[in-house]
C-alpha cells in the first residue's frame, strides 16, 4: 500500500488522465467517470455525474470508509462539462440542469462524502479543486461554465472555512490543450475566439501532463 490515497474525477481524457499518469505511480487511485477509463490497474466508479441520484448510490464514501492507513488523502474535482457555447438568454433548460448537475451539484455531494469517509483519519487531507480565469470573468457564450467555476470556488472557500483541519486549493492550470479548447476554438463569436485561436497557433497551450506537473507542484 501507497503513502497517499487520491480520488480523481473525469479522468479518461485531458488534464484529468494527465493527472492520472502524473500519480499512478506513487500514489493509491480511485477514479470516478462516466465509463471505464482505458488503464483499469486501479479501482473506478462509474457514475454519470449528470444524474445526481446515481451520483448520491455510487458508493464513493463507504469505498473510503474501509480504506485506511494512508498519510494523505486527497481529492481532485477535475470532471466538468463544458456546456452549450451560447448567450445566456438562449440557453436550453436541460442543458442548464446538466450543467449545474455536472459541475456544482455532484461535485459538491462527491467532495462531501470524501470529507466525511476520511476527516480526522489522516493529519494531511487535501480538496484541489481545478478552477479557471472563467470563475473570476464572464466570457461571451460560456455563462454556464463561468458559473459553475464561480460555484465551485466559493464553496471550496466556504469548505476550507468550516473545516480548518481540511487543505483546500482553488487551482488555475491556465490553458490547456484538450478537446474543450477546439470546441471554444470552434465557437467563432465574440473577442474571446482570437485570443484562444491565437494561443494555439503560438503553441502556447500548455499539454496536460505539464498543467498536471503544476497542480502537483503546488497543491500535493
Amino acid at each position: 500500500m501507497k503513502e497517499r490515497l487520491v480520488v480523481i474525477t473525469g479522468t479518461t481524457a485531458g488534464l484529468g488522465k494527465g493527472l492520472f499518469e502524473a500519480l499512478k505511480d506513487s500514489c493509491d487511485i480511485i477514479t470516478v467517470n462516466r465509463r471505464m477509463p482505458e488503464d483499469r490497474s486501479h479501482i473506478n466508479i462509474c457514475a454519470d455525474l449528470s444524474d445526481v441520484e446515481t451520483v448520491k448510490r455510487c458508493g464513493l464514501e463507504k469505498m473510503l470508509s474501509v480504506r485506511t492507513g494512508y498519510n494523505s488523502y486527497v481529492f481532485i474535482n477535475n470532471a466538468f462539462t463544458m456546456g452549450s457555447l451560447t448567450d445566456a438568454c438562449e440557453l436550453d433548460a436541460d442543458d442548464v440542469v446538466d450543467s449545474v448537475s455536472v459541475n456544482v451539484t455532484s461535485a459538491i455531494l462527491l467532495m462531501n462524502g470524501f470529507v466525511r469517509a476520511v476527516r480526522g483519519r489522516a493529519q494531511d487531507v487535501r480538496v484541489v479543486n481545478i478552477t479557471s480565469g472563467a470563475a473570476r470573468r464572464s466570457l461571451h457564450g460560456w455563462s454556464l461554465y463561468c458559473m459553475s467555476k464561480a460555484a465551485m470556488e466559493m464553496y471550496v472557500n466556504c469548505l476550507g472555512n468550516d473545516c480548518p483541519e481540511i487543505k483546500c486549493f482553488n487551482i488555475d492550470p491556465g490553458v490547456v490543450d484538450t478537446d474543450m479548447q477546439v470546441k471554444i476554438r470552434d465557437f467563432k463569436v465574440g473577442r474571446e475566439h482570437g485570443v484562444f485561436d491565437s494561443l494555439a497557433r503560438d503553441g502556447r497551450l500548455k499539454t496536460p501532463a505539464q498543467a498536471a506537473e503544476m497542480i502537483i507542484k503546488e497543491c500535493l
